[in-house]
């Protein structure tokens, strides 16, 4: 498996580095460290930022946030972008966190709810004013 700065470089090297690094807000110097590995990933914004002005090959922007999480040891910025967005996720979570309910299960639930086309994996409906309760037999 390919290490964050690894990736980073792969896909960077397809585009021009310095009008990169300069939309981004950061300095070459520094690219160059994180894609040799002397710098850890860097903090979500910039991640983002980068992510926003790459040009990746399909599957590559999620593990371009995985890699850096791994790194990070934290959550992939796509993801904390995501719920700090769409705050009813974190209701979600807790509710998945506090219920018997296995992972495995809502996995499976959830692909056959998307093969079905009743769940676009982009969007989720909600309604703010309804508590989210999850029992198997609901689902």
């Amino acid at each position: 498996m390919k290490t964050f700065g690894e990736l980073l470089h792969l896909i960077r090297s397809r585009q021009n580095a310095s009008q990169l690094v300069k939309e981004v807000g950061i300095s070459y110097v520094y690219l160059l460290d994180i894609e040799k590995g002397a710098r850890t990933a860097p903090k979500e914004s910039i991640l983002i930022a980068l992510a926003d002005k790459l040009e990746f090959h399909e599957g590559e922007r999620e593990l371009f946030f995985d890699l850096a999480a791994k790194e990070r040891n934290g959550i992939p910025a796509d993801v904390t972008k995501y719920i700090l967005e769409h705050e009813e996720i974190i209701e979600v979570v807790r509710a998945l966190n506090n219920s018997p309910v296995e992972l495995e299960y809502l996995k499976v639930k959830l692909v056959k709810l998307q093969e079905k086309k009743l769940v676009n994996s982009e969007v989720l409906h909600y309604n703010k004013n309804t508590r989210i309760n999850i029992r198997r037999k609901h689902l």
